[in-house]
């Protein structure tokens, strides 16, 4: 799971001069990235004690493919860091 998710980050480089963005919002995808991955972690990791691994497998699968849909939908600055968890 994990690799999904830190699949896209060389695209931010190349998607960088793409679109415009300075290195600011380059900084503010990656904070976005960061503090929504820890929130998973404190959040969402819990769940599998209460709901079991499967189901809790299953709802991070659901997360990650919406968090990837914007992405591959239309990538705008606004929609990368929305993405960027």
């Amino acid at each position: 799971m994990q690799v999904g998710g830190a699949l896209p980050i060389p695209l931010y480089v190349i998607w960088q001069p793409q679109f415009g963005f300075g290195s600011g919002v380059l900084t503010l995808i990656f904070a976005v990235y960061t503090v929504g991955t820890l929130l998973a972690l404190l959040l969402i990791a819990p769940l599998s004690d209460q709901l079991g691994r499967r189901p809790a497998l299953i709802l991070a699968i659901g997360f990650a493919a919406a968090s990837a849909w914007p992405r591959l939908a239309v990538p705008e600055t606004s929609l990368l860091a929305a993405a960027a968890p």
